[in-house]
Parts: structure tokens; sequence; C-alpha cells
């Protein structure tokens, strides 16, 4: 409760930011499961990645220096 003019910057701030959570919150809603799909499938890729080439778990300069 310092300065009326902070305060007017930082209500204004904070009511814009309730008004750009509220618009994008049916987006975020909408492209929530087909995310978690994407997820899901990358992870699973990860897995395998990870089983074919075991190096990729080794630190960068062991790699380097074992090629």
């Amino acid at each position: 409760e310092s300065n009326p003019l902070i305060r007017w910057y930082l209500t204004l701030g904070e009511k814009s930011l309730a008004t750009g959570v509220q618009l994008a919150l049916p987006a975020v809603q909408l492209l929530e499961s087909p995310i978690h799909q994407l997820d899901r499938f990358l992870c699973m890729s990860l897995d395998v990645v990870e089983k074919r080439v075991p190096s990729i778990n080794l630190p960068p300069q062991t790699v380097s220096t074992t090629s």
C-alpha cells in the first residue's frame, strides 16, 4: 500500500493476467488430451532408443573418448 501508481500498475497487471488465463483456458483444455498422448508416445520412443543405444545414458565425456 505504498505508492498509488505502483498499486495501479500491479492491479492492472493482475487483471490482465487473469483475463489472459480465462481466454487461454478453453484452448488448454482442448489441447490437453492430444498433448498427453504425444507425451506418452515420445516417452515410449525414448525407452526404445535407450534400449537400442545403451551408450545414450553415458556422460558425453565418456562417449567422446571411447568413439
